[in-house]
């Protein structure tokens, strides 16, 4: 049985192939060294030039301002031996611009280059986290004290474009690109299917609509499984991936999701989970969701 170290080779060896061109384990060393010195290191960034496939389109035909960043996964390994796994996908928002290239020390030529970041800031400081650091560290912290963690975006790619001298965020390359994406697309598509593939995991967790439907529509185009999307209600949304790995829908753990987290966290089922902050309590619901469908 592959160990998260071995999956971990296995996922970064496949994103140099399909997606950039670059020694990925250097970059994930000096991620991980940026975490532990308060933001005193840096990350390199990589020329464009070494998107794969058709990535290579986006360097082509977006503007040298448009700054780009690849959004990586993190796997968190649970200190228990033999812990099961669960894969959390979401389509996180996409930092400050300040936060984007932690190798700032470089600006001008990132016009050229892609920068790294991970899903939602997991990286950050964790000593002295904002408040929306604390909500996030809180909601993975739970998580990961029972499971092993596969943290990954539905998109990978984030960038933000120009706008009145200010800077608009966007991850989501159909809505803002004036070229056919449909060969871009399916390789998004791949590439979560393959990561799936590598990790294995027990359960599978999307935050937030946008990884929900995305995720659905793959699922139907690889295993011809059509699920309806459900509206929210005040619980957790239950699908699965290719009829065998349970799929729970959680409500996005960001601003963007309070309305419908909001109805689940003051379901009357969940009212003696007690939390210091609402993610918290989420993760607790999932947690006890996902432990009713694997045990």
């Amino acid at each position: 049985m592959d160990t998260a170290i071995d999956k971990q080779y296995k996922i970064l060896n496949y994103l140099n192939q399909n997606l950039i061109n670059f020694d990925l384990e250097t970059i994930y060393d000096q991620l991980f060294e940026y975490s532990r010195s308060n933001g005193k290191s840096h990350v390199n960034g990589v020329l464009r030039t070494a998107l794969q496939r058709s990535f290579q389109r986006i360097n082509n035909e977006f503007e040298p301002e448009v700054l780009l960043a690849l959004n990586f996964p993190i796997f968190l390994e649970n200190i228990t031996p033999n812990a099961k796994t669960l894969m959390i996908i979401a389509k996180d928002s996409i930092p400050h611009i300040d936060d984007i290239y932690i190798t700032n020390y470089k600006k001008n030529s990132l016009k050229n280059e892609i920068g790294f970041i991970t899903p939602f800031g997991i990286i950050d400081d964790w000593i002295r986290p904002t408040f929306l650091e604390r909500e996030n560290i809180g909601f993975f912290n739970f998580l990961n004290s029972e499971y092993n963690l596969y943290i990954t975006d539905i998109i990978k790619i984030g960038f933000k474009l120009p706008k009145r001298e200010n800077w608009t965020n966007s991850n989501y390359i159909a809505t803002d690109c004036n070229f056919d994406i449909t060969e871009i697309n399916k390789d998004f598509c791949k590439i979560v299917s393959k990561e799936i593939e590598i990790i294995k995991p027990d359960a599978i967790i999307t935050i937030g609509n946008e990884a929900r439907n995305t995720l659905l529509k793959i699922n139907e185009k690889n295993f011809k499984k059509n699920q309806k999307v459900l509206y929210w209600k005040d619980s957790l949304q239950m699908y699965q991936w290719n009829s065998n790995i349970p799929i729970v829908a959680s409500p996005h753990i960001s601003s963007s999701g309070e309305d419908e987290k909001f109805k689940i966290l003051n379901n009357p089922k969940n009212k003696d989970l007690f939390a210091v902050y609402n993610n918290e309590k989420l993760a607790k619901i999932i947690l006890n969701e996902v432990s009713e469908i694997l045990f």
